[in-house]
């Protein structure tokens, strides 16, 4: 799934070390990677359940561009 959405509903929480995780259609998401403009976010079980789901969160107009949300996992 591509797709650009201003108007969806996105929450930060804070993870059991400490870190922010990213929330969405309640699912959590790792912040892996950040650049000028964009964090890239990798769904938090990738690892544990093998889940491939990403998103994009673009900085400079405050936008959340999804890119594969299809989780191998309930939320």
């Amino acid at each position: 799934m591509d797709s650009e959405d201003s108007s969806v509903m996105i929450s930060f929480v804070k993870g059991q070390r400490g870190s922010l995780k990213l929330k969405y259609q309640d699912h959590t998401y790792i912040c892996v990677k950040q650049q000028k403009d964009s964090k890239y976010w990798t769904c938090s079980k990738q690892r544990s359940r093998k889940c491939m789901a990403r998103l994009i969160t673009d900085l400079s107009v405050q936008k959340l561009c999804t890119r594969n949300t299809t989780h191998t996992h309930p939320p």
